[in-house]
């Protein structure tokens, strides 16, 4: 009996514990006052758009729709939407239609009054203030309750993500820097704005970081067992297909795990032994398994491109590419026109002393994102390369890859651009602040 509770009063119990109570008060956080938060000019489109689809595709399968070859169709991949419109039916049932309607702002308005309506001074959103809700006329009201509703859904995937910023943090050096992470990132200012929108920003990083998570256990040599692996391939297919179906650039996962599997396999052609060799081989059959799970999904749930997939898929990146130009020639002045000035900004507004989206945002502290930054990649690094640790290399293929990437797509000042990179930066500053604490209280212990 003695033993049974002292396992159960053991460390491990009060970690979980700990990680409870911190995930708890986070939510609390990030659930209140949601009526209050200023809105976004996306949102209403997002439910708008979602319940539409998810009853055409779902409650209907009325796939010959013509909606699915206009913008509608092609603007975006469907399954952030689908995840809205789900929501909403789960809530408001047969009375979704009527919903429908309160969410379209512009309720039957025409061209004229409506560019009244969207002018400066007269619509009712404040982008910049908080309480919104008093703000708001009273016939706007319902319709604007039913937006702070939809926002439980962007709050609980990016409460996701602190999960898997932690499990992260924890599969790389342990139980304090997952947490420390989790923390740094869920305090961070843009993060806690953004992941309270009705949108799928958060849905988005969900899945991306639920795939590298998955990824790296893969290549861990901890699960070796057959029917684990074929899980945990199954996962990583369905979460990197859905990172995909949800936005276009959620394919940037996929194609960072191509490509360390290709670069793994080449080396080991060339520089590795016969059972490396091996080893490789199979893990390139499980990519391969993952992408077309990966590709499955993108095809199933997008109506758009089924007739031509090849051609339509191109035509929806062509689109997207094409929006971002526009973007870039409507805003100048919030435009970058370099991949080394898009990495500028980057740093210069996550990390850099004074940067806007600083993890330690006060002036007093301003020094210390940079410096944590520096030591938590030095850590790293030491790790990569002097102890050949393979899921410290993973994490840092992983952050350069999609900072590349950022950096070639990444063409506008739009802060919730900067979101997938960021919770790298807060495992990198995580790591920074553990080594740095246990640095100082071995110099303690040797002094005592």
């Amino acid at each position: 009996m003695k033993k049974k509770v002292k396992r159960f009063l053991s460390w491990r119990f009060y970690e979980i514990v700990l990680f409870f109570l911190v995930f708890l008060v986070i939510s609390f956080f990030y659930f209140s006052d949601l009526e209050k938060k200023q809105m976004h000019s996306d949102e209403h489109s997002w439910i708008y758009r979602g319940i539409i689809g998810f009853d055409l595709y779902f409650m209907k399968r009325d796939f010959k729709n013509p909606l699915w070859q206009e913008y509608f169709g092609y603007d975006q991949p469907k399954l952030g939407e689908f995840i809205y419109g789900a929501f909403n039916w789960g809530m408001y049932g047969k009375d979704t239609n009527n919903v429908l309607q309160k969410t379209d702002f512009t309720q039957g308005l025409k061209e004229n009054d409506l560019r009244k309506f969207w002018s400066k001074g007269l619509w009712w959103i404040d982008y910049e203030g908080e309480n919104q809700l008093s703000k708001i006329p009273e016939k706007w009201k319902d319709a604007y309750m039913i937006k702070v509703k939809n926002r439980y859904v962007g709050v609980l995937f990016g409460l996701g993500v602190f999960v898997w910023v932690f499990l992260i943090g924890r599969l790389i050096s342990g139980y304090w820097v997952g947490l420390i992470s989790m923390i740094l990132l869920a305090q961070n200012s843009l993060v806690f704005k953004e992941f309270r929108f009705a949108m799928v920003d958060s849905i988005l990083l969900f899945f991306i970081f639920g795939t590298i998570y998955w990824f790296m256990i893969l290549r861990s040599k901890k699960f070796q067992d057959k029917r684990k692996r074929i899980l945990i391939v199954l996962l990583c297919g369905l979460f990197s297909g859905s990172a995909a179906s949800v936005k276009l650039n959620g394919f940037m996962v996929l194609i960072l795990i191509g490509l360390w599997q290709v670069l793994n396999y080449i080396y080991a052609l060339f520089r590795g032994t016969t059972e490396r060799l091996i080893k490789e081989m199979k893990l390139l059959g499980e990519v391969m398994v993952i992408s077309v799970i990966n590709l499955l999904m993108f095809y199933i749930l997008n109506p758009y491109i089924w007739k031509n997939p090849i051609d339509k898929f191109f035509s929806m990146i062509i689109r997207r590419v094409n929006i971002l130009k526009i973007f870039r020639y409507i805003f100048p002045e919030e435009s970058y026109s370099s991949f080394w000035e898009s990495i500028r900004a980057i740093f210069g507004e996550i990390v850099w002393a004074g940067g806007e989206y600083n993890f330690f945002n006060n002036r007093s502290l301003q020094l210390i994102d940079v410096i944590l930054f520096i030591l938590g990649l030095n850590y790293l690094i030491y790790f990569s390369f002097k102890k050949k640790d393979l899921v410290v290399k993973m994490f840092l293929f992983f952050f350069l890859g999609i900072l590349v990437i950022m950096g070639n797509y990444l063409t506008i000042n739009w802060e919730r651009y900067f979101l997938p990179i960021m919770p790298f930066i807060a495992i990198i500053e995580g790591i920074g602040l553990v080594k740095t604490f246990n640095f100082v209280k071995k110099i303690k212990f040797i002094k005592n």
